[in-house]
């Protein structure tokens, strides 16, 4: 005859028949691995309610079923699991966006803490935690500083990072000839974001002249960190314009736009074209002497642009300041 699968025993919904009747053993405490003698498979161990404890770690209310034995290092291991209907073990791990997966305690607790303004709070009558942020936001200040010449920066109380941009002088047009001169070169051009720590309490810097009467640019610099050069000057009578300025230490770094060249005609000593001024990220080279109209160039618009060359004359134009602009993000 088969067996019977009415119920009677804790494993006869699966067909097998123990070897003896399943037992159930009252106890005050979890079972272990180490439970194991005189228990079947199936065997119940139950904790009673608690009423005597204050100690909400003490265990009350639970049931426990032995799932399996082994022999683990010649020992025999028993295997339980909590079957209790609101078995707090249910929750088996939590795993956040870096590291690895976090399991529960002895307790069956996981702790969430927040950091970097970011509170957890826990309602233990809904069984809920609630995540909160910071509502707070940053400012900004930005300052500009395109005078020549050497200063120092002081960032603003409360800054927590900064984005510095620098751009090199202008170089200054050419000059001196009876045919067109070329254009002066823009400023290099360097980007970077800084953290407050990498600031400190202030850093030197030099914004870079602009190039004027045939002189190159000068160069703009931020502590020990951004140096972006000034722009070469245009040349007399030339084909070839000032080369651009370079620029290092950014996480952007951009060399500045070289002048162009003069034109020379043919028909008389005035005859051609200044170059133009090089073009910077913040500025538009100025215009070289038109056709048959001695005289100098335009100057170099903005910061860090070229001016332009000369037709026929010993008149330079100039090229535009360099420039620092610091933009602080203040919490």
């Amino acid at each position: 005859m088969g067996l019977r699968l009415d119920g009677r025993n804790s494993l006869s919904y699966l067909g097998v028949k123990p070897a003896s009747t399943s037992n159930m053993s009252i106890n005050k405490r979890r079972p272990t691995s180490k439970d194991v003698q005189n228990f079947n498979i199936g065997d119940f161990w139950v904790i009673p309610k608690r009423l005597d404890s204050a100690d909400p770690s003490d265990p009350s209310e639970e049931v426990w079923m032995l799932m399996g034995n082994a022999l683990v290092n010649g020992f025999a291991s028993a295997t339980w699991k909590n079957i209790s209907v609101s078995n707090p073990a249910d929750l088996q791990s939590l795993t956040g966006n870096n590291g690895p997966a976090v399991f529960p305690d002895t307790n069956h607790n996981i702790n969430l803490l927040g950091v970097g303004g970011i509170s957890t709070s826990g309602n233990s009558g809904t069984n809920t935690v609630t995540i909160s942020g910071s509502s707070s936001s940053l400012s900004l200040n930005i300052q500009t500083v395109s005078t020549a010449g050497a200063g120092t920066y002081t960032p603003t109380a409360g800054m927590a990072y900064c984005i510095v941009e620098c751009i090199g002088g202008g170089g200054a047009g050419g000059s001196g000839a009876s045919r067109g001169s070329s254009g002066g070169g823009a400023g290099g051009y360097c980007r970077k974001v800084f953290s407050a720590a990498d600031i400190g309490t202030s850093q030197a810097y030099v914004v870079g002249s602009a190039g004027t009467s045939g002189t190159a640019g000068g160069n703009t610099t931020f502590g020990s960190f951004l140096i972006a050069n000034g722009g070469q000057a245009g040349t007399s009578g030339s084909s070839f314009g000032g080369a651009g300025g370079g620029a290092s230490g950014g996480d952007v770094n951009i060399q500045g736009q070289q002048g162009s060249g003069g034109i020379i005609g043919d028909d008389h000593a005035f005859d051609g074209f200044g170059g133009n001024g090089g073009n910077s990220v913040w500025g538009l080279g100025g215009p070289g002497k038109a056709n048959n109209v001695s005289g100098a160039g335009v100057n170099g618009a903005g910061y860090g642009a070229g001016g332009g060359g000369s037709l026929g004359s010993s008149s330079s134009s100039s090229g535009s300041v360099g420039a620092i602009i610091i933009t602080e993000y203040i919490a």
